[in-house]
């Protein structure tokens, strides 16, 4: 199984909820082997939306924003 976590703390990997999500990885991980990716969001640049609504009417569906 792939598995994606989404870190949305400024803790990054320090944080209170890492340490609960690693430990319910580890769970996981009993019952066999997954592919685990975690993104700290706060070591990414995203931008706001600015409302352009280029990803409503493109044909690729797709935020203009190269962040």
């Amino acid at each position: 199984m792939r598995i994606l976590v989404l870190n949305g703390s400024p803790k990054a990997q320090k944080s209170d909820t890492m340490c609960i999500t690693r430990a319910f990885l580890e769970g996981l991980n009993e019952c066999g082997q997954n592919e685990v990716e975690i993104v700290d969001a706060i070591r990414r640049k995203i931008r706001p939306c600015t409302g352009c609504f280029t990803c409503w009417y493109s044909e690729e569906q797709r935020c203009p924003q190269q962040d």
